[in-house]
């Protein structure tokens, strides 16, 4: 069972199962014990799981120095390898949409990113003309 724990605007943590606040201790017992958590904002609208859990790793870190520095190694190449398996989905749906030419690979993906940011901006413009031209027009 992944157990719900809502963030508050004061930063508190608070577990909707047991219905208290939780320190991240509490937490990381949790799941040192078998528990999943899904950790959102207030309103369950935005997911802090992976940020709250990277606190607690950093926090244990300094409390306890033994955690092997090659586990932290293959923590940041594991989110490394995750990021770049994203931006090669990304780069195949480009390119199925026809956004990014065959064959480019994730490389030019900013640049694609950046030349579509500048198209909707220019139309954007030029919707914001035309609306002032109808609405200049009907009030005349």
């Amino acid at each position: 069972m992944t157990r719900l724990i809502k963030r508050y605007s004061n930063r508190k943590l608070y577990d909707t199962v047991e219905s208290r606040y939780v320190s991240h201790e509490d937490i990381a017992v949790m799941i040192r014990e078998g528990a999943s958590v899904y950790i959102t904002d207030k309103d369950e609208t935005e997911d802090l799981t992976a940020t709250v859990l990277a606190q607690i790793i950093a926090e244990q870190g300094k409390a306890d120095p033994s955690m092997p520095s090659s586990v932290l190694h293959e923590l940041i190449r594991f989110n490394q390898q995750t990021v770049d398996k994203g931006l090669e989905k990304i780069g195949s749906t480009l390119q199925r949409l026809g956004v990014l030419p065959e064959g480019q690979g994730t490389a030019s993906l900013g640049e694609t990113c950046s030349s579509l940011t500048n198209q909707v901006d220019r139309l954007e413009k030029s919707l914001n003309r035309i609306e002032n031209h109808v609405s200049q027009s009907t009030k005349t």
